[in-house]
């Protein structure tokens, strides 16, 4: 299933678990690979260009600048549905000296074969790009929350389960 791009082209939508848990990203079968890696194919100049996700290592190596995106995206989140996609190629535009070369990489290209392309073509693998690694961006966003919420819960949890001190008098003091 493609997602409209709005830009003449689509993006495919990523893969959710069925109910047998088999997940397949990227449009491959249940036994290939990249069912472990996140992907995005885009039409571009008549070939089909693979935008991958991150490794674990990649996002670690270029983590300060992936981190900065994800601050200038957090926007993205609390915005009307209609002005994400803009929202979101913003915040690529304003960080593109440290995006676009990882851009690049996920999609096995060069920085000048990505700076040749179209408005179109670039924004439709800029969207790719977003869609193929957008977890890491999510998390980024969202673990402040989820801590604060998982620190409440605890702090409820262990108020309910800890023993009130006794206020009786023990026999024999006085």
């Amino acid at each position: 299933m493609a997602r409209k791009t709005g830009l003449g082209g689509e993006v495919p939508q990523r893969a959710l678990p069925t109910a047998g848990g088999d997940v397949s990203p990227g449009g491959g079968t249940d036994g290939d690979l990249d069912v472990l890696v996140a992907s995005q194919s885009i039409p571009i100049r008549g070939e089909t260009v693979v935008v991958r996700e991150l490794s674990f290592g990649e996002q670690l190596a270029h983590y300060t600048p992936l981190a900065a995106l994800a601050d200038a995206l957090k926007p993205v989140f609390h915005a009307p549905e209609e002005e994400r996609l803009t929202l979101i190629l913003d915040a690529i535009a304003a960080h593109q000296e440290a995006i676009l070369p990882l851009a690049a990489l996920v999609a096995g290209k060069t920085v000048e074969w990505l700076k040749d392309l179209s408005g179109a073509e670039g924004e439709a693998l800029l969207l790719a790009f977003w869609g193929a690694n957008q977890d890491f961006f999510v998390r980024r966003i969202q673990r402040p929350e989820v801590v604060a919420l998982a620190l409440a819960l605890a702090r409820r949890d262990g108020a309910k389960s800890s023993p009130s001190s006794s206020t009786t008098d023990t026999p024999g003091a006085s």
